[in-house]
């Protein structure tokens, strides 16, 4: 409320926000001083950067799906039909003259794929990950949750930070 009281009568979450911007207001020579109080404020009010983040891990998720839809129909990168497997010689994953498109495991002795980051083949062939995880390196994750996998894979937050809505520290 713009009064700082929550719609309870108790005082509303971003009222400390408010009084520190308003203290720093009253006391400055000029308003951009208070700059960062005040941005700090209006984050609470309406969580700009909040969101920005989530839509930037939303990307990145739809992303990886659509790269792991790209490998399961067996395009490349160039959208041609690969003509490959590796029923015959598990080891051909592993040279690149034969299989140029990654992953190094030899799945249903059909497929190469990349177990360190194919959501559909985490850690092992057919292990897929559940709605809203990654794979990084080898295990489903929740990236907006995980402190060593902050928002990203291998992004890890600092000190005893956690991770929260795929931010280190958030809400401090």
């Amino acid at each position: 409320m713009a009064s700082g009281w929550g719609i309870t009568g108790n005082k509303g979450r971003c009222y400390d926000f408010w009084m520190d911007f308003s203290e720093c207001m009253s006391r400055c020579r000029e308003p951009k001083d208070c700059s960062l109080l005040r941005e700090d404020y209006l984050e609470c009010l309406h969580h700009a950067k909040e969101y920005q983040r989530r839509n930037r891990v939303y990307k990145e998720e739809q992303r990886q799906i659509r790269a792991a839809s790209q490998k399961a129909k067996g395009e490349g990168r160039d959208g041609r039909q690969r003509v490959f497997g590796c029923a015959n010689d598990p080891n051909a994953c592993l040279d690149r003259e034969k299989n140029p498109w990654g992953g190094t495991t030899c799945c249903f002795q059909k497929f190469c794929r990349d177990t360190t980051s194919d959501p559909n083949n985490c850690g092992t062939c057919g292990h897929a990950c559940g709605f809203g995880l990654v794979c990084c390196d080898g295990k489903c994750v929740d990236i907006r949750n995980d402190p060593q996998h902050c928002g990203a894979c291998f992004e890890e937050c600092p000190g005893e930070n956690r991770c929260s809505y795929a931010m280190c520290d958030y809400g401090g």
